[in-house]
């Protein structure tokens, strides 16, 4: 069990490993709003560059919508304000693949009833990359001195020609928005507070929140979180000892917002974690000595709060057992099974087991995590067999811990889909399990564990499982490999965690078949043989895999085939977690061509580049 101290340092960790990833390429996904009663006031940051006289912007107004590889969140700042300068509308821009170096000035028009009125300012401070976020601006007034809101029933915001997209619309009708701009925080107001009276304000509205009805909790939460970011800014110059009390009582507010969390939605949960770890991050950088010096019981108390939340228990975050556990005999994963045949009856035999299983080794440095596998290998023997058959797969459960297999993406019958506890017992330690069906038609699959899934699978516990086509194929591959694309947390300790999509889990590997590059194995074709690869998301992160040098086409998805009208050419193709997506081209321009994540963190290893996603295609004249 860790101790408090190191579930600190491995959260504060993560949360770094973290930051160095959205540095790289920062790709939240926003929320949209909910609706609720009571509202608490913008933060100073969220109003920040909008009209200097305007109260705070409606959170509930936020939109969001996602196309182009580029996700657009909208949040209109003031046009409940009878008396604005200007209109204000908050825009953030996240993408993986996209130069987001546009201006919106430029391209965005606000449509008020059946006038169109262009924008008259975008912060060139926005600048490009894969973040950008600014304030929007829009003349209030006509030529005339008239007011574009008086008498209008429906505000637009139309953003034209980003990524692609010729059009992106956001609307609003004005009865919604003198509507919500109306609502009340239970008769209090931040107007004329400064930064500590702001402060108790939240703290009594924190003392009504247990009344309130979960969705309209969390979104006071998300407010409340806005607003102290937004008080961060304003600490530096604050004297010591009311920075001191300051910090105190963020601290105090998010370990009771802590407490509140136990029952919300999984993801929502981790989102709200992500979002105070990284506020706990910044306090450390402003101040170091004044986080030293906060009462300790508090620390100690919000470790407790949150280890003690589902899916943030000591097993989730304790290293993998690697005492005793034995090093792997073989060197590459996912190679074919042998079987055997009885009765016309293809049988395989697995075992699940611990192993250390080296992902990286590269010029003396070697990195080897505690895997758990089948049959002792990452990823696990590929299964490959022909449409029709009949097959048994016999698995032995030699891990400390109950387990099973589902057959991702394979129709069979009900009781061998392998989900623990709906269609059959978890597996427990020293039993076997014996699944029996009918392989489906040809295509691309894949096989992993059912129980405890964010930890079993993340260790190891995958496998490629391919059918082939009953009649061969007129015209096959020269070259027909699987990527199964995955990621590992190596802990300073040496030890291995389970890799999660929250702070303080992020993976600091990344793998192809259970390698690192530079251990990747390389693709070597003759100039003008056909390839194909089939591209496995068997983690929790989606890997946008880009190829340089030569376009693909996509030809599967998910183990079913498309007609060549549907398939596309393309030289990027996210792959989403628990996708499969086949792709083939020829190799005709001789070179050395990498094949990565354009993820840009993923192609590191513990943040060091090049590494983590990179695969080779060595095309030889």
């Amino acid at each position: 069990m860790l101790t408090n101290q190191r579930r600190r340092m491995a959260l504060l960790l993560g949360l770094m490993a973290l930051l160095l990833a959205l540095a790289a390429c920062r790709g939240n996904q926003p929320a949209t709003g909910t609706e609720m009663d009571t509202e608490l006031p913008a933060s100073p940051a969220q109003t920040a560059g909008a009209d200097e006289a305007q109260t705070a912007a409606p959170a509930d107004l936020t939109q969001s919508a996602e196309a182009g590889a580029v996700t657009v969140k909208v949040t209109p700042l003031n046009l409940h304000e009878p008396q604005a300068a200007s209109l204000g509308f908050q825009i953030v821009m996240d993408t993986h693949s996209v130069d987001l170096d546009v201006d919106l000035a430029q391209t965005a028009v606000l449509r008020i009833d059946d006038q169109e009125i262009a924008a008259n300012a975008w912060p060139a401070s926005a600048g490009g990359g894969h973040h950008v976020e600014g304030t929007l601006s829009f003349p209030a007034v006509d030529d005339s001195g008239r007011r574009w809101l008086d008498g209008a029933t429906a505000v637009t915001l139309v953003i034209r020609d980003l990524a692609g997209i010729a059009e992106r619309a956001f609307s609003w009708d004005m009865a919604t928005i003198t509507s919500a701009a109306a609502m009340p925080v239970r008769g209090t107001t931040m107007a004329g507070q400064d930064t500590m009276g702001q402060m108790e304000i939240m703290q009594d509205t924190m003392a009504q929140m247990d009344d309130m009805p979960m969705a309209q909790r969390q979104e006071m939460m998300a407010q409340m979180m806005a607003m102290m970011q937004g008080m961060m800014g304003q600490m530096a110059d604050m004297p010591m000892a009311e920075h001191h009390e300051m910090m105190s009582q963020m601290m105090g507010m998010m370990q009771g917002m802590m407490g509140m969390m136990a029952d919300m939605p999984l993801d929502q949960r981790q989102e709200m974690m992500s979002q105070m770890m990284a506020m706990m991050q910044g306090m450390m950088g402003m101040m170091p000595e004044t986080i030293e010096n906060m009462d300790s019981n508090m620390s100690s108390g919000m470790d407790h709060d949150m280890m003690a939340m589902p899916g943030m228990d000591d097993d989730h975050m304790a290293p993998i057992p690697s005492a005793g556990v034995p090093e792997a005999t073989e060197a590459t994963g996912g190679q074919p099974l042998a079987f055997r045949q009885e009765d016309g009856v293809k049988i395989f035999e697995l075992v699940a087991s611990p192993v250390r299983w080296t992902i990286l080794d590269d010029g003396g440095e070697e990195v080897v995590v505690t895997a758990w596998a089948y049959n002792g290998t990452v990823p696990g023997p590929m299964i490959r067999v022909t449409e029709g058959d009949a097959v048994r797969i016999i698995l032995q459960n030699d891990l400390p811990e109950p387990t099973s297999i589902h057959w991702h993406g394979i129709p069979l019958p009900n009781a061998m889909d392998g989900v623990p506890p709906f269609t059959q017992a978890a597996i427990e330690p020293g039993d076997s399990f014996v699944y029996e069906f009918i392989v489906p038609p040809a295509g691309s699959f894949m096989y992993h564990s059912h129980v405890d899934t964010d930890k079993q699978i993340m260790a190891g516990l995958y496998a490629p499982f391919i059918v082939d086509p009953i009649e061969p194929e007129l015209d096959p591959p020269d070259v027909d490999v699987m990527w199964m694309l995955s990621e590992w947390r190596v802990g300073p300790d040496g030890e291995t965690y389970a890799a999660m999509p929250m702070a303080g889990a992020e993976p600091n590997y990344f793998t192809i078949n259970g390698k690192a590059f530079p251990n990747t194995e390389p693709i070597v074709v003759k100039q003008g043989e056909r390839v194909r690869i089939r591209l496995a998301g068997i983690g929790q992160f989606t890997h946008p895999m880009h190829l340089h040098g030569i376009n693909f086409r996509i030809v599967a998805y998910d183990g079913v085939p498309l007609p060549p009208e549907q398939q596309i050419v393309r030289n990027t193709v996210p792959v989403n977690p628990g996708e499969l997506i086949d792709i083939e081209f020829i190799a005709d321009n001789p070179g050395v061509w990498v094949f990565h994540c354009h993820v840009l963190h993923h192609v590191t290893n513990d943040n060091v580049e090049p590494g983590g996603l990179i695969g080779v295609i060595q095309v030889e004249e």
